[in-house]
């Protein structure tokens, strides 16, 4: 990994690490980032640690709720283009805690 940290999560023991060219990482062996794809050509906007351990991201393919332990999505809300500002807001707010 090579470009500048935009957010750091850790869930169920795993470090994800999303970078500002939208890459989401997994730390691998304490000093190894293996990139997460998840599917082919999505960005991740942005990623929060959402409830039972699970990630809840917001990726240029809708809203995706990831399972850290098996690296799969396991939920997604396809939204349009227009209220994805809106969503970007409140994965952030529930990201410091408000939501």
């Amino acid at each position: 990994m090579t470009r500048p940290i935009k957010n750091i999560v850790m869930s169920k023991g795993k470090v994800f690490v999303l970078n500002v060219s939208r890459e989401l990482f997994v730390l691998r062996d304490n000093q190894t980032f293996e990139k997460c794809d998840y599917e082919a050509n999505m960005a991740c906007l942005a990623i929060a640690l959402y409830k039972d351990g699970m990630l809840l991201a917001h990726t240029t393919k809708g809203i995706c709720l990831i399972e850290p332990e098996k690296g799969r999505i396991v939920g997604r809300l396809n939204i349009p283009q227009k209220c994805r500002v809106i969503m970007s807001y409140i994965i952030a707010r529930i990201k410091i805690g408000f939501i």
